[in-house]
């Protein structure tokens, strides 16, 4: 997470949370989800209010699919 947001523009820094989060969820590397969600939070600064970036990433999903 901490290269994603290195490497991305200020601009894409939540997109680019949101990208990794999914990309880390798929490979396994948290227990759940959330962990991912609340890491980004309290580490690097993601807007608490959108709960997290594998939520915001995976409702995104949610409502194509619909």
């Amino acid at each position: 997470m901490h290269a994603a947001i290195q490497q991305a523009p200020t601009s894409e820094k939540q997109s680019a949370l949101e990208q990794v989060s999914v990309t880390m969820a798929e490979q396994g590397f948290c227990y759940r989800e959330s962990d991912l969600d609340l890491l980004a939070v309290e580490a690097f600064g993601y807007p608490r209010h959108l709960g997290g970036p594998h939520r915001q990433a995976t409702l995104s999903t949610a409502a194509k699919d619909v």
